[in-house]
């Protein structure tokens, strides 16, 4: 058996945005893709069956088309929306993220823009010997904290350019990753998922997302909230790079 979270879009707290559940679940070794799926299936009939949840898994693998399209490896951003001029008019979440890392001997990477989500991510992955400062996206800068800042806004941005999504996330309760392991990871796509609907539902989603000084608060505010208590992230910054 495992454990893990799904994400509900909160939007009755004061202080958060979005509820967690640990769902425990049959576990399926292997990296097969088949293998996998069969982990989605195990915890997405366990939150049905456990507590009447319909859960959207959001990631490559999972089985719905739309899950499949919303991962950060799939999802896109569209340049010039957000009046950047690239070679490039879309580029996906991942590589967005990737490409964007500044550490202590380089970066911005804006090569990386150009390259696959699973390429970027084999190459950023060199760099893990390196401390991770900040990050900078076409001249705009982001600190390293909040730690989840910078890859919430670029994915909830990614989201909010695409036609009739939030009527997509709003037919599900909430929202699973089965890649993501919060003892091993911080970012979670199907967090952002949940997040952007809350905004959403909250009627703050395009205020929140066009000034970063209201969503580094916000963010600064939750994660202490959920991603400290549930992904244990370590305050020492040699011991966090790795969860990056």
């Amino acid at each position: 058996m495992a454990k893990r979270p799904i994400f509900l879009p909160d939007i009755e707290s004061d202080i958060n945005f979005v509820k967690i559940i640990n769902i425990e679940f049959q576990w399926t070794p292997g990296i097969a893709f088949s293998q996998q799926q069969k982990n989605v299936k195990s915890i997405v009939e366990n939150a049905k069956r456990e507590y009447n949840l319909n859960i959207l898994e959001v990631s490559s693998k999972s089985m719905d088309p739309n899950g499949k399209k919303l991962s950060a490896f799939n999802l896109a951003l569209n340049l010039e929306k957000l009046d950047i001029k690239f070679d490039h008019k879309f580029i996906t979440v991942e590589s967005a993220y990737q490409g964007s890392k500044v550490f202590e001997d380089g970066g911005p990477y804006i090569e990386i823009y150009k390259k696959g989500s699973s390429e970027a991510k084999k190459e950023i992955a060199t760099q893990n010997d390196s401390v991770l400062l900040a990050f900078d996206f076409f001249g705009d800068k982001w600190p390293n904290k909040p730690y989840t800042a910078f890859y919430n806004w670029l994915y909830i941005n990614a989201l909010n350019q695409q036609n009739n999504i939030i009527e997509t996330l709003m037919n599900f309760d909430g929202y699973s990753d089965i890649s993501f392991n919060p003892n091993k990871s911080i970012n979670c796509q199907a967090y952002s998922c949940a997040l952007y609907v809350a905004l959403f539902k909250r009627e703050i989603l395009q205020d929140v997302i066009s000034d970063k000084n209201k969503f580094l608060e916000l963010m600064k505010k939750i994660e202490k909230i959920c991603y400290k208590s549930v992904n244990k992230i370590e305050k020492k910054e040699n011991n966090s790079q790795g969860l990056f």
